[in-house]
């Protein structure tokens, strides 16, 4: 969203505000028509699979190393909260005018995985909220998506993903709502390859970063994770470093830096905290961005789906 949520629209949609659906009947919901949605789910070229270790902290013996592989087929409950600040960049003629944009975000919502690990990755979603109010300057608006789109599927056939619902077609702000960095989806991207140790580092491809961040495609990629930590019930990972890609034709630089953690009882990614500031240039039909977000997401699992 962070891509894509500064869209200037002349009509923005506006609902009732969301009610927050009991978790047992999330539960049902995402349950019973995850079979029939995932059979809608498109294939397409193998998967570009985990990242790829090239580094380990020397003089620790092998037998300290770890895996940290995520389980297939889960079945997760997510929060996630957006928040960001700057400015978005227009031009006045030769001048560039700077408006300056405030975003918050909150979504809350349930994601049933495939069962099988396979090379195209695919997710149902029952969202229970997801809102954002926006200001530009003086200007604020609120977006919303709709009771009738609440359940939702997410693919990736490893160049490219995708947001739809099979109720009916997602309205270009609803899609700009949900298209979060860090798709939850694609979390699993960050972990290594292979078995590492305290200290280790691994990096992650352009194509990889692309995925993760929603752009179109990325150049260069200096992002890179490293272990700091690891018990029998957890390991604590933190990434830092620099993108440029591009974004509806627009060239963009990112620069990340966050934490995440893996929990290693329920194989899977608990917790991520990114600091996201992105420059982009000015577009022919879209305005350049100065800006700095913040996202923060929990994931728990729903053991009684």
């Amino acid at each position: 969203m962070i891509t894509r949520i500064y869209r200037r629209s002349n009509d923005l949609r506006r609902s009732n505000p969301p009610r927050p659906l009991p978790r047992a009947a999330a539960c049902r919901a995402v349950a019973s028509l995850a079979s029939l949605a995932l059979l809608c789910i498109p294939l397409g070229r193998p998967f570009a699979g985990p990242a790829r270790a090239f580094g380990q902290a020397p003089g620790l013996p092998a037998t300290d190393a770890v895996t940290l592989a995520a389980k297939a087929g889960r079945t997760d409950r997510v929060e996630a909260v957006l928040r960001v600040g700057g400015h978005i960049k227009t031009l006045d003629g030769k001048e560039i005018r700077q408006l300056k944009l405030k975003v918050a975000g909150e979504f809350r919502y349930a994601e049933r995985h495939r069962l099988a690990a396979v090379s195209n990755w695919a997710a149902v979603r029952h969202y229970e909220r997801a809102i954002a109010a926006i200001q530009v300057e003086q200007n604020e608006s609120t977006r919303e998506l709709r009771d009738s789109r609440r359940l939702l599927a997410a693919a990736c056939d490893g160049s490219q993903a995708w947001l739809w619902s099979p109720n009916g077609p997602l309205t270009r702000d609803e899609l700009d709502l949900i298209d979060l960095p860090a798709n939850t989806l694609l979390l699993d991207l960050l972990l290594p390859a292979q078995a590492v140790a305290v200290g280790a580092t691994w990096e992650h491809s352009p194509e990889q970063m692309a995925l993760l961040l929603g752009l179109d495609a990325a150049s260069v990629s200096t992002v890179a994770s490293t272990l700091k930590s690891c018990t029998a019930q957890e390991a604590r990972m933190e990434l830092a470093g620099k993108v440029e890609g591009a974004i509806g034709g627009v060239a963009t630089e990112l620069e990340l830096a966050g934490k995440y953690t893996f929990d290693r009882v329920s194989n899977q990614i608990t917790w991520l905290a990114l600091r996201i500031q992105e420059r982009r240039s000015i577009g022919h039909v879209s305005p350049g961005l100065d800006v700095i977000a913040n996202l923060q997401v929990s994931i728990a699992p729903l053991a009684e789906c």
